[in-house]
């Protein structure tokens, strides 16, 4: 597609009428530079609040969403209203654009010239696209092998059977979900046509193209069109590993997580998103529940996946936690149930029977009209008890004196023994909270490039933890402290671990520039400045005849000597040895250190590059030499000659 092809689109398609087309309280404005105004038609207000209508047309062809603080031009609204990204994760990747792209030539009617692949096949030879398109396209060849062998055996029974005798799936259903299964037998298939490189990049096979899972029950995660995006093996009797659910392999995989989207049949907008921990989950209370739900599939979801779970909740408006009975999912629910209200989405918790999960409920032939749905407030307090903390965490969860903090009053009022008064002064003190953020892995690692390496682990929110080692006894203790003090999160490995971990962080380390402010920074300022205000000669006889404390600048060498007696006195007063400014000073030298005469004494020389003392943004002291002074002549006798 060329330049030519979108600006065509651009003109074709007007964001003032795609907007109106499907908006119930289109407002035309004149003046300033609004064209329009109305509710957002895909989402609505994120609160409950509602009041003035929350998305802006401009009289320069974009949009504007005062609920999630974004907007664009065409191509965004198109890729909202589509389903092709949701209002709160704008802006658009590459793919989500050329998504929004092909439907905006529909609606223009413009032709583009360069179309996506249709297939594996094609996408494999097509030099345009990127290797996680590629890996793609490759991932949906896969699912398609992977589905066809369902006929294979685990015992007596074939999988399709496994299946349908665990859970509460007919063939439809497994079919629509393209469920498949693998096992070495098909891995024959998956060679044959696909490339051990393909295989590597869905995640499939190790970096030594052994196979990463086998004998599981693969759930693809399709997106809007049914295509698959990512996947997650479930064990069976024949898995030799313990894990329950095994994903790609994280060291070959190029596909980032997503999470997992299961919507019922009779599923529709408007109603509560409902969020449950695993996949199957997921598809039975879909299914059996005509409702939309979705799943991290991870006991520490990233970034990526948190913020998708909160942008899904937030543009259905409302949301139901549904996560196991036991311990450690009711732990879970509560956090998330606190971290969608703090996000303004209405939340509500359920309780399942215990023993059972979403998957087991449905599959006892339970319906999902008994679920008893509760206001997440109610549910916590139930939980978790009525303490004065716990009662302020979730009054924390939103400002005081709007429509939703009443609703929480009445809430609590109703499972607490505390007046509404009392819980309204409660909500107006100043608190500030701050969420357990659980594992997350490093983006990148950064490093000084002098001599006291200092690395620095960069995570995807921007926050940084900062190591004088990595390396070493203690180091795993040393890192965790650390990550606690960062993301309320004590990591649990030890130094071994921590050492194999690191080693795959450092796969690719980005080289940073020493702290100015850093010891290092500031022996190096100090010397250089130094260098910068001597008094300086062109060779050493100069520097002897003179007699005073200066460096001598050979310019046709490109250095500048400085006797060692005077760099000390440079830093006599600091905390760091000359052996350590040595150190820090490396970058700068023209060489090691070398013994000269001066006035017939043997001196030890400090050589330093002219240009690296330039490049960093010093000046170099324009030399001088000594004035002559005429043999047998002394002053007086100048003097008595004028």
């Amino acid at each position: 597609m060329s330049e030519d092809e979108i600006e065509a689109i651009r003109r074709s398609l007007s964001v003032a009428r795609e907007i109106k087309r499907s908006a119930t309280d289109w407002t035309e404005q004149d003046g300033g530079d609004r064209v329009g105004r109305c509710t957002h038609p895909e989402h609505g207000h994120t609160s409950s609040g509602g009041g003035t209508p929350n998305l802006i047309v401009t009289d320069d062809g974009g949009w504007y969403c005062y609920s999630h603080s974004t907007g664009g031009g065409i191509f965004e609204w198109i890729a909202v209203e589509e389903g092709i990204c949701s209002c709160g994760d704008l802006p658009l990747t590459d793919d989500e654009f050329v998504e929004a792209l092909k439907e905006g030539a529909d609606r223009a009617g413009v032709e583009l010239s360069n179309s996506a692949p249709d297939s594996y096949e094609e996408a494999r030879d097509d030099s345009s696209i990127s290797d996680e398109e590629k890996a793609r396209y490759a991932l949906d060849k896969a699912v398609d092998i992977l589905h066809d062998n369902l006929d294979a055996m685990i015992g007596d029974q074939n999988v399709r059977g496994v299946i349908k005798d665990k859970r509460p799936f007919d063939d439809e259903m497994i079919d629509e979900a393209r469920i498949g299964y693998l096992n070495p037998q098909v891995h024959a298939d998956l060679l044959e046509e696909l490339s051990q490189q393909a295989l590597q990049d869905i995640g499939l096979h190790r970096d030594n193209n052994s196979l990463h899972v086998r004998n599981r029950i693969i759930y693809p995660y399709l997106d809007d069109r049914g295509q698959a995006r990512y996947w997650t093996g479930r064990a069976t009797e024949d898995t030799e590993s313990d894990a329950k659910y095994k994903k790609p392999m994280n060291d070959t995989c190029v596909l980032e997580q997503p999470i997992h989207v299961y919507s019922g049949d009779d599923a529709r907008s408007g109603e509560p998103v409902w969020i449950v921990e695993g996949i199957q989950d997921a598809m039975a209370l879909g299914e059996n529940g005509g409702v939309k739900a979705i799943t991290a599939v991870a006991t520490n979801p990233s970034t990526f996946q948190t913020n998708q779970i909160i942008g899904q909740a937030q543009d259905a408006g409302s949301a139901v936690v549904c996560f196991d009975p036991d311990d450690g999912g009711q732990k879970d629910a509560i956090d998330l149930a606190l971290e969608l209200m703090s996000a303004g989405v209405q939340t509500s918790m359920v309780n399942l029977p215990e023993g059972t999960d979403p998957n087991d409920y449905f599959y006892e032939g339970n319906d999902f009209s008994d679920l008893e749905v509760k206001p997440a407030a109610k549910a916590i307090i139930e939980a978790r008890g009525d303490s004065d903390a716990m009662v302020e965490r979730i009054l924390s969860t939103t400002a005081p004196e709007t429509p939703r903090a009443e609703r929480l009053v009445d809430a609590l009022s109703d499972v607490t023994p505390l007046r509404k008064t009392v819980l309204r002064k409660m909500m107006e003190k100043e608190r500030e909270y701050e969420e357990q953020r659980g594992w997350r892995e490093p983006i990148q690692v950064k490093k000084t490039k002098g001599a006291d390496t200092t690395w620095t682990f960069v995570y995807p929110d921007g926050s940084e933890i900062e190591m004088d080692r990595v390396y070493g006894y203690g180091i795993a203790q040393e890192f965790a402290n650390k990550y606690a003090a960062v993301f309320n999160f004590i990591p649990d490995f030890d130094d071994s671990e921590f050492r194999e971990k690191a080693n795959e962080w450092l796969r690719e380390v980005r080289k940073a520039d020493v702290d100015p402010l850093s010891q290092e920074g500031l022996c190096r300022d100090k010397v250089l400045s130094s260098i910068q205000s001597a008094t300086a000669v062109p060779t050493l006889d100069d520097l002897a005849s003179t007699g005073v404390d200066g460096v001598v600048v050979d310019k046709a060498a490109g250095e500048v000597l400085v006797p060692s007696q005077t760099v000390e006195s440079w830093i006599e007063d600091k905390e760091y040895s000359l052996r350590q400014v040595s150190e820090y000073v490396e970058p700068f030298m023209a060489g090691e250190t070398r013994r000269l005469r001066l006035d017939g004494v043997r001196m030890m020389w400090w050589p330093f590059d002219l240009e690296a003392i330039e490049d960093e943004g010093y000046l170099v002291p324009e030399p001088k030499a000594a004035p002559e002074d005429p043999d047998g002549e002394d002053e007086d006798e100048g003097v008595k000659t004028l």
